[in-house]
């Protein structure tokens, strides 16, 4: 009778190792697979300059877009870059096309950038890299101008130690 595996993934390199220096006649078969404390990535929905939705999700650094029947639309992951946080998806500077604005990493924090992503294709629009001061900088998008329709971008760099000559908030 062949020897049967039940496999957690965290212990799957035991167990392989352990009936390879057993004696086995014959070679092991997995009878169930349990996936133990991983998660499905979040998806922010969005939506097209035509109203179509589509799902945004960050995995292993890289951005994806999905269509609604879960095909991927598109997929971007700059070289050098780790995309960590969706801070916005909408038309941020009013030219009708939507964008995704992301927080990322050069490759990991506390080297950072800000990213901002078409919606429609995946293209790279523009990118503010965010040098290491502290330990701490967030990214924002509103309306922070007075009478301009057009949505604002801040990135705000907390320093170390905290006082009025370090730290800087950039608008764009």
């Amino acid at each position: 009778m062949a020897q049967r595996l039940l496999v957690f993934p965290f212990i799957l390199q035991f167990l392989v190792t352990h009936y390879a220096y057993a004696d086995m006649k014959t070679a092991p078969s997995v009878i169930g697979r349990i996936d133990l404390g991983r998660s499905v990535p979040a998806i922010a929905a969005a939506k097209l300059k035509d109203g179509t939705p589509v799902g945004l999700s960050i995995v292993a650094g890289a951005l994806h877009c999905y269509a609604t029947d879960g095909a991927l639309r598109w997929k971007i992951h700059p070289e050098g870059i780790n995309f960590e946080t969706i801070a916005a998806h909408e038309n941020l500077d009013g030219d009708g096309e939507p964008e995704v604005l992301l927080q990322a990493g050069r490759p990991t924090q506390p080297f950072g950038a800000a990213v901002l992503v078409s919606l429609d294709n995946g293209e790279v629009r523009w990118r503010y890299d965010v040098e290491p001061m502290s330990y701490a900088w967030y990214l924002y998008a509103g309306n922070y101008w007075p009478n301009d329709t057009k949505k604002q971008i801040i990135v705000l760099e907390h320093a170390y130690p905290p006082d009025k000559d370090n730290g800087y908030i950039a608008l764009f």
